[in-house]
């Protein structure tokens, strides 16, 4: 394997460690020398893990080679959330989830706002546009989750567009993948929710038409909380069952 995959490997594993809170906030983490040999790698590879993972914000490099885990929440870049919900600490997950679709709406609900007095009319052409090929896909009757899910993607992603705000743009783009990533899941679970949010999306095209910022920011507001909370419901109700199953295993254990 080569070293940059070795790297990104072992990388993987200590943050899952201090993420799920084998190695705790504040206390040190084993010798690099006892990790090396653990993981069966050079320690050369180590030192270059823990320089990346320090950098990320997981980690505060003290003097002497001490080495301690960082409030990674309060000092860590966005990175983590990727990191997060990859992981299996159930708690963090769902904390982070919320703060994700929390500023997802604080920055779209601007946007839209923001779309309403630009007026920028190729942008509205191409949200029109976006909003008619999600029309033809309930009309053809697509039912595949994955579909669905990109196009309400584009959807929403083409509104932070539109703000002009270009902070906006880098810290949503900076959230991509886990924001197509929770798309997908909800229409997994949800995919019958799509018509009513497509009629909701061409309400909120016509209000910016007509410069009807409060409307167009209430509509968008309304979708995505309602989203929101099937989302929420849905994540708790999978991971209770997935508590129950382990609790039952134990029992019999």
């Amino acid at each position: 394997m080569k070293e940059k995959d070795l790297t990104s490997k072992y990388e993987r594993i200590i943050k899952k460690r201090i993420i799920e809170g084998r190695y705790r906030i504040g206390e040190k983490i084993p010798p690099l020398r006892d990790l090396a040999a653990e993981l069966n790698c050079s320690r050369s590879v180590i030192n270059v893990v823990i320089a990346r993972i320090a950098v990320q914000g997981y980690l505060r490099i003290q003097k002497r080679q001490k080495t301690v885990v960082n409030d990674f929440l309060s000092s860590g870049s966005l990175n983590i959330i990727a990191d997060i919900i990859d992981s299996d600490n159930k708690e963090l997950k769902l904390k982070i989830l919320e703060s994700v679709l929390a500023a997802r709406k604080l920055i779209e609900v601007e946007s839209v706002r923001l779309a309403s007095r630009r007026q920028e009319e190729e942008e509205i052409k191409t949200l029109e546009g976006i909003i008619e090929s999600e029309e033809d896909l309930i009309r053809e009757g697509v039912d595949n989750f994955l579909t669905i899910a990109e196009s309400d993607f584009t959807f929403h992603n083409h509104l932070i567009t539109m703000s002009g705000n270009t902070l906006y743009r880098i810290f949503m783009n900076s959230m991509k993948d886990v924001a197509l990533d929770l798309t997908k899941l909800f229409y997994e679970h949800n995919l019958s929710t799509f018509p009513e949010f497509v009629a909701c999306h061409r309400q909120i095209l016509t209000a910016i038409k007509n410069e009807r910022e409060a409307e167009a920011a209430a509509t968008l507001a309304g979708i995505l909380e309602h989203g929101e909370k099937l989302f929420i419901k849905h994540f708790r109700e999978e991971n209770n069952g997935e508590n129950q199953d382990t609790e039952e295993s134990d029992a019999k254990d």
